[in-house]
């Protein structure tokens, strides 16, 4: 990607470079608005009372916008969870996601939550991502990873999801959420609602 200009109002304009394959490189991943809603009800859906909230998993995919949420509530696809870690079976994610869809998507963000944690990635998260890439990448085009953190519940006003650069920040009634992208690596990728 090349900055051609900066206009007088600080507006870059930005040259796209094409990959071996022809296609432009994506400079954001685009998710619906209809999704926010799927993904909050999914993180939220792990409350047990007297229990403390545990990592789960999900994946959001589509073709040129995210719109379809996989919601990973099956054995075959989560092996074990704790409100620190999550261990998933990528092989049973992918195949899932494929049973569901009629279109293979072309885009997947692979997601797990941080119960009452932050939206950023471990050490851990890193190195289990990019094994999962090279899985997922036999399979779709664009892979993306995201950490999608979950306050503990407390009373809140409800507020519309708000991007900041490679973030989604919420509130529900009860929890704040705040959904953060990445490359393979762990570099930020920016996100955008349209």
């Amino acid at each position: 990607m090349k900055v051609i200009a900066i206009g007088e109002d600080g507006e870059v304009v930005i040259k796209i470079s094409k990959r071996k394959d022809g296609r432009k490189k994506r400079c954001k991943v685009s998710i619906h608005p209809s999704l926010i809603s799927h993904m909050e009800i999914r993180a939220e859906s792990v409350f047990r009372p007297d229990s403390e909230d545990v990592e789960t998993a999900y994946a959001i995919s589509g073709q040129d916008v995210l719109d379809t949420l996989h919601k990973f509530t099956s054995k075959e696809v989560i092996k074990s969870a704790t409100p620190f870690e999550i261990h998933t079976k990528t092989e049973a994610k992918i195949r899932q996601i494929l049973e569901e869809c009629e279109h293979k998507p072309r885009i997947v963000v692979d997601v797990h939550t941080h119960p009452d944690g932050e939206a950023i990635l471990s050490d851990r998260d890193i190195a289990t991502n990019r094994r999962a890439y090279d899985l997922f990448k036999k399979y779709f085009d664009e892979i993306y990873f995201a950490v999608h953190a979950i306050s503990k519940e407390m009373k809140l006003k409800r507020t519309p999801p708000e991007v900041k650069d490679n973030k989604i920040i919420w509130n529900s009634i009860r929890r704040r959420h705040e959904v953060a992208f990445f490359d393979k690596d762990g570099n930020p990728v920016s996100v955008e609602i349209v």
